[in-house]
C-alpha cells in the first residue's frame, strides 16, 4: 500500500493467504476449504492495544486493515496491484496468514502486526535489505512496548 513507507507497521484486523485459490471449482480466491474462510479475524481488544502502541511510536505511522499472506516475496507492481485491488490488503507478507490460520483452528485469538520493509514492487529486491534493520526496530519497539500494557 503506498500509504505505509519503511518502517511504518500494518496491524492486522484479519489476514488472508492470497495464493490459496481453488476458483476453478467455484471458491473465492482466497478460500481455506479445511475451515471454509478467506479472512481470518485477529483479537480486536489486541489490535486497539496495537492501536494505541503505535500510533504513540515517534516517526512511525500504523495503518489497521487485511494483511495479505502467500508463499512468495512480492517483488512486482502489477502482482502487488492484484493483491491490494482483489483483498484490499495494505501489505503483503509470506507468515501471519498460516499463524492467523493455526490459530483458528486451535481457537486462540492471535493479532498480527508488520514493520515495512519493502515496498512489494519491482525494486523490493533492493529495499528489503536496505530497510530490514529499521523494520526490525519497529516491531521489536511496539512488541516491547505491547507487553508492558497487556
Amino acid at each position: 500500500n503506498a500509504a505505509l513507507k519503511y518502517g511504518d507497521i500494518a496491524i492486522a484486523d484479519k489476514l488472508v493467504q492470497h495464493d490459496v485459490d481453488t476458483s476453478a471449482l467455484g471458491d473465492p480466491v482466497g478460500l481455506v476449504s479445511t475451515v471454509n474462510k478467506v479472512y481470518f479475524e485477529c483479537d480486536a481488544h489486541t489490535v486497539e492495544c496495537i492501536k494505541t502502541v503505535v500510533n504513540e511510536m515517534d516517526g512511525v505511522r500504523g495503518m489497521t486493515g487485511p494483511i495479505a499472506s502467500g508463499d512468495q516475496f512480492i517483488s512486482g507492481a502489477a502482482v502487488k496491484e492484484r493483491i491490494v485491488g482483489h483483498f484490499g490488503a495494505i501489505c503483503c507478507e509470506m507468515e501471519g496468514g498460516a499463524i492467523a490460520q493455526v490459530c483458528c483452528v486451535n481457537g486462540v485469538k492471535c493479532a498480527v502486526i508488520r514493520s515495512i520493509s519493502d515496498n512489494a514492487d519491482d525494486d523490493s529486491h533492493s529495499d528489503y535489505g536496505q530497510f530490514t534493520r529499521l523494520a526490525a526496530a519497529h516491531s521489536t519497539q511496539a512488541l516491547c512496548r505491547l507487553m508492558e500494557i497487556l
